[in-house]
């Protein structure tokens, strides 16, 4: 659909003018999708993600939509609905957990925004990593601000079978924001993925002793 420009204006931006013409010279004896796929730098495992990344259109250290075009369209949770970005709390218990169950249709995604407050007694922030068995064909990409940084980092966060974690007791793990992007970058008809998002936040001491 009209749309999809913006997928197509990321690819030019990331591979070149001429990706188009090479596009639309693997359709001739191509599905349109797979003649994409086939083009791209690594498929559109590779590429489908990064695009997410783009999409976000807020970051301060990469380029983006914004500064190319003046393109300021931001994640919606749906129509003319903007996307929170959920405060991390400890609650009565000393823990914080946000559990939900989302689905994902191929080359869409879903995004999932959050904050440590100043003063909140976050010390441990974990995300279970619930697509594990599908990797295949989702992804999990997280824009990190850690504390005295106005920059975001991009990482990705999918090489942990159980479990993301990071110490707030550390200086080099203790954040301020944190967005979650889960992609699905297949491509052929199949059936919806359905995952499994579990974040935790705790305010229990996470740093380890050291010495002898």
């Amino acid at each position: 659909t009209y749309a999809t420009w913006v997928f197509y204006y990321f690819l030019e931006k990331s591979h070149g003018v001429d990706i188009h013409r090479q596009i639309y010279t693997a359709m001739e004896n191509r599905h349109p999708y797979d003649a994409i796929d086939a083009v791209v730098t690594g498929g559109l495992k590779k590429q489908w993600p990064l695009y997410t990344v783009k999409e976000w259109n807020q970051l301060t250290t990469e380029e983006s939509f914004l500064e190319w075009d003046a393109f300021a369209i931001e994640p919606f949770e749906a129509v003319h609905v903007p996307l929170k970005v959920k405060p991390i709390l400890i609650g009565p218990r000393g823990d914080f957990q946000d559990r939900l169950t989302t689905d994902l249709r191929p080359l869409t995604r879903k995004y999932l925004a959050y904050s440590v407050e100043p003063g909140a007694d976050v010390r441990s922030f974990s995300v279970e990593m619930g697509h594990w068995y599908q990797k295949d064909k989702i992804a999990l990409k997280a824009l990190v601000q850690y504390s005295g940084s106005k920059g975001w980092k991009v990482e990705d966060w999918n090489d942990q079978r159980e479990d993301r974690e990071l110490c707030l007791d550390k200086a080099d793990e203790r954040i301020r924001k944190v967005v979650l992007i889960y992609s699905h970058f297949g491509f052929q008809p199949g059936p919806v993925e359905t995952i499994q998002i579990r974040v935790k936040a705790t305010n229990l001491g996470c740093h380890a002793y050291r010495g002898n």
